[in-house]
């Protein structure tokens, strides 16, 4: 998932309101007399959120692969392992929309 401006300003402070246009920086405005943080600064932190974002993805994606291999090893063919990632997946792909769904009315309510 990539992070854009808006939830890195939200993790910088996270009671900004803040209206963003897509992911430049240049469009940021800044609502409420919620104080300006520089440009740079932001960047940092989206580099650094990013980062984390990613090595997290690389250690569930480390842990299916394991999965599956541990599943091939106690005999289950490849379809078996298929059928139980998707079970899997679905109920992951629910809980995920419903958590987006939160944080956004949880920013758009500057919450």
């Amino acid at each position: 998932m990539k992070i854009d401006i808006c939830t890195t300003i939200l993790s910088l402070n996270p009671t900004a309101q803040v209206s963003c246009s897509g992911d430049d920086i240049n469009t940021i405005e800044w609502l409420s007399n919620t104080p300006v943080i520089a440009n740079d600064i932001i960047l940092a932190k989206q580099i650094e959120l990013q980062a984390e974002e990613d090595n997290k993805i690389a250690q569930q994606e480390s842990k299916k692969q394991s999965a599956i291999a541990k599943l091939k090893a106690l005999g289950l063919d490849e379809e078996e392992v298929k059928a139980i990632i998707g079970i899997w997946s679905m109920k992951l792909f629910h809980q995920l929309r419903n958590s987006l769904f939160e944080y956004q009315t949880i920013a758009i309510l500057g919450v």
